[in-house]
């Protein structure tokens, strides 16, 4: 009988002949390229993330104008001693205007506007019935703030849906009615319209104030306070 044998048969191994080796340096340097290549994907995905669900360019440009029409009564009031002052709206028949605010986009990147409007989120964007003297009245339209060398004005367009380039500024004239009714024993001012604004998946409601930040009524709207009808006890309805 040979030498390993159980009755003329090799038993069953005991032990691995061929033990297992481990994987050859370039294979565990390119596992861990893979894994850092991963890992840099899903950091820059984060970030991507949190950038655009942050990213709000939108401001206020610099430049502003009161109510106007051709039927519309507003003075400049409050201005002694060099003071900006404010524009007044009294009491009046209802009557059509605009005002004007400028935009401007001071990120790296375009944004679009969606919307303007003269109230917060969640409501109406065109309501006399809570107190304001007018509301918007049509569709608020740009036009450019500021020309570059031999860039001719554009026809006014509509401000929702258009996109506002890095470092451009527009004037957007705002359509507006005012009230039909009056409160004259109460005062409104009005110093910021509401922005909503769009980049990629993410929107965000945005006040713009063109008013100083050390003195918000410098330059603000005042007026009485608005109605639709004359359906609340006290208010005046010039005719």
């Amino acid at each position: 009988m040979s030498a390993g044998t159980i009755d003329g048969t090799i038993p069953p191994r005991t032990a691995d002949p061929d033990p297992g080796r481990a994987p050859p340096p370039g294979r565990r340097w390119r596992r861990r390229l893979g894994l850092a290549a991963a890992t840099l994907v899903v950091a820059a995905l984060v970030a991507a993330w949190a950038f655009g669900a942050r990213y709000q360019p939108a401001a206020f440009g610099g430049g502003s104008r009161g109510p106007v029409g051709p039927h519309l009564i507003s003075k400049e009031v409050n201005t002694v001693g060099g003071m900006q002052g404010q524009v007044y709206i009294p009491p009046q028949p209802s009557a059509r205007g605009s005002f004007l605010i400028s935009l401007s986009n001071d990120g790296p990147l375009p944004v679009t506007i969606e919307s303007l409007s003269l109230l917060p989120p969640g409501m109406p964007a065109s309501a006399i019935h809570y107190g304001r003297p007018f509301r918007i009245d049509g569709q608020p339209t740009y036009t450019l703030e500021y020309l570059r060398y031999q860039q001719q004005q554009i026809a006014p367009r509509v401000l929702a849906g258009s996109v506002l380039a890095p470092g451009e500024s527009v004037d957007v004239r705002i359509p507006i009615r005012t009230a039909p009714c009056w409160s004259p024993h109460s005062g409104w001012e009005m110093r910021t319209v509401w922005v909503t604004t769009r980049f990629l998946l993410w929107t965000h409601h945005v006040p713009i104030s063109w008013t100083d930040r050390s003195d918000p009524s410098q330059g603000a709207i005042i007026s009485e306070e608005g109605y639709s009808s004359g359906a609340i006890r006290g208010v005046v309805c010039p005719r």
